[in-house]
């Protein structure tokens, strides 16, 4: 991209779009455009902020660039607790990408917490802490506890299973109050999750047609859900129902757990999830929160930046209209593999 004379400041000047017709991604401003990442439309502003006349140093220039490297290459780490049988694999390889942990419905597989790091193509990761399962035993509990506190502390998030047919939650009851607190402490998100939805009584009513809880699922999944909160004195909207071999719930769960982390965080959550369980709305969310992040860096740490963005803001908007299109078209291509 050209220079602007060096008789005025510089303006940001959008991407030139391609002849090429590129698949829908959500925003009119992205159409036509070349598939392109983020960080090469950034170095675009980065070119205009190196212009004499931009009034932005070459340090803060470096300092910015180190800013959006770290937020867009974020690597989240999710950990997920529950009982033997709860789905607590499945619902991983479900939100995640397929076969990425060992699932098994006779024996407890996962006796040791399995960090998983999965990396894709875009060099992007995602650790999953895929927990000890709870109720195992007093003596097992005990022993898990060090581990869980351990665990917890390298956490974005934290997903507790629970299986919608169980008729007790006991077990993960008295786990939940020796982590729960320190997770307050922490300010880490829980949320809990009814997993096997589609198993609720009466079975045979799930709706296949629409492929959610039959009308007698969901209200016995409501009461539920209303006894989880009252047992484990959290509140009911941190509670959700999904269904792993139903691919139900899961969009929904995406949104509620990026709107729970910081702006910063959003960006790398999102991209590490399966591109099918990303809602527009989650999109505009992660996209929003990128630039937010961005932006309040600017205000604290890199004033001539902020400025330089802030009287370019008209064409910065536009630019980032693009960035949310292209991250919703680029990320439906990437595939995960097992790190």
């Amino acid at each position: 991209m050209k220079k602007a004379a060096s008789t005025s400041k510089p303006k940001v000047a959008p991407p030139k779009p391609s002849a090429k017709k590129t698949a829908k991604a959500g925003s009119s401003a992205a159409k036509g455009l070349k598939s392109q990442s983020i960080l090469k439309i950034v170095e675009k502003l980065i070119a205009l902020m190196s212009h004499p006349k931009s009034g932005v140093s070459p340090e803060e220039i470096e300092r910015f660039r180190a800013k959006v490297t770290s937020i867009w290459n974020y690597t989240p780490t999710v950990c997920v607790f529950g009982m033997t049988g709860a789905g607590k694999s499945s619902l991983c390889n479900a939100l995640f990408g397929d076969h990425l942990f060992e699932t098994s419905a006779v024996q407890a597989c996962t006796m040791q917490p399995q960090e998983h790091t999965v990396e894709f193509h875009d060099k992007r990761k995602l650790t999953v802490i895929d927990m000890p399962g709870v109720g195992e035993s007093d003596e097992a509990d005990a022993r898990y506890q060090a581990l869980y506190e351990e665990s917890v502390k390298k956490a974005d998030l934290v997903l507790w299973a629970l299986k919608a047919d169980a008729r007790n939650y006991a077990a993960d009851q008295r786990t939940w109050k020796l982590v729960g607190k320190r997770l307050e402490e922490l300010e880490i998100p829980a949320f809990f999750l009814f997993t096997q939805a589609d198993k609720t009584d009466p079975s045979d009513s799930w709706n296949k047609k629409r492929n959610e809880p039959g009308e007698s699922q969901m209200g016995h999944l409501l009461l539920k859900r209303q006894r989880v909160a009252k047992d484990f004195k959290v509140a009911e909207e941190s509670i959700l129902f999904v269904s792993a071999s139903k691919n139900y719930g899961l969009r929904e769960l995406v949104l509620t757990l990026l709107l729970a982390l910081p702006d910063e965080k959003k960006t790398g959550f999102l991209e590490s999830t399966r591109s099918e369980n990303r809602s527009e709305d989650a999109q505009k969310a992660a996209s929003k929160g990128f630039w937010n992040s961005i932006l309040g860096w600017c205000k604290e740490s890199a004033a001539s930046v902020g400025k330089f963005l802030w009287e370019n803001r008209k064409e910065v908007i536009e630019i980032a209209g693009m960035v949310a299109a292209i991250m919703l078209k680029v990320s439906g291509s990437r595939r995960p593999r097992k790190g």
